[in-house]
């Protein structure tokens, strides 16, 4: 689930990074790995992330399977995916950066909005990635009803996670050469059998 989660992060990224950045934040701790296990475990998490970059782009924004909350159970599976989202997100820090940096040149009067609506996301993230801390914290806060209002604000979990990919897909267009794309050559009309 933690990977998962890393892999929701590194796909909703506004700069995508390459295998090689983002591969050691995966095997971190786990010990030697040799080079026919890195290959093996390499194509897995290149499908795992296609899936995910797949599943943004037909919007659909469901937690994985298991990732549930229910006051008074452990959660396991939900605390480890967000664990990984937020992860990945600080390991991408100087990427979302780097976009915001961008955006502020371009469309500073839109930044606030934005900024403020990521930060509303991460909260919700941490919450639920360590919900005793988040209800222990409210109650030092002075806010003793989240215990009770969580169940509630975890119904609006596909919402943050499309609000928090939208927010990425916003900031990409502000960063130069992102939508260039190689294309082919026009061949004049039947010449498409001749050699070159």
């Amino acid at each position: 689930m933690h990977i998962d989660g890393l892999l929701f992060a590194i796909g909703a990224a506004p700069e995508i990074p390459m295998p090689d950045v983002w591969l050691p934040w995966v095997v971190k701790q786990q010990g030697n790995i040799n080079d026919q296990d890195v290959d093996t475990l390499m194509g897995v998490l290149l499908e795992q992330l296609k899936f995910r970059l797949s599943s943004m782009r037909d919007e659909c924004f469901i937690l994985p399977k298991g990732c549930e909350y229910k006051e008074g159970e452990s959660n396991l599976a939900l605390t480890h995916w967000l664990t990984g989202v937020l992860y990945g997100h600080q390991q991408l820090e100087p990427v979302w950066r780097e976009a915001w940096k961008h955006m502020q040149e371009k469309a500073p009067e839109s930044q606030e909005s934005l900024m403020r609506d990521l930060s509303h996301c991460l909260r919700m993230f941490s919450t639920f990635a360590n919900p005793e801390l988040a209800i222990e914290q409210a109650k030092e806060r002075g806010t003793a009803n989240l215990e009770q209002k969580m169940p509630h604000i975890f119904q609006s979990f596909p919402k943050a996670l499309q609000q928090y990919v939208d927010i990425s897909g916003k900031l990409v267009s502000y960063i130069p050469n992102q939508f260039e794309m190689y294309q082919e050559p026009i061949r004049p009309f039947g010449d498409e059998n001749k050699n070159e």
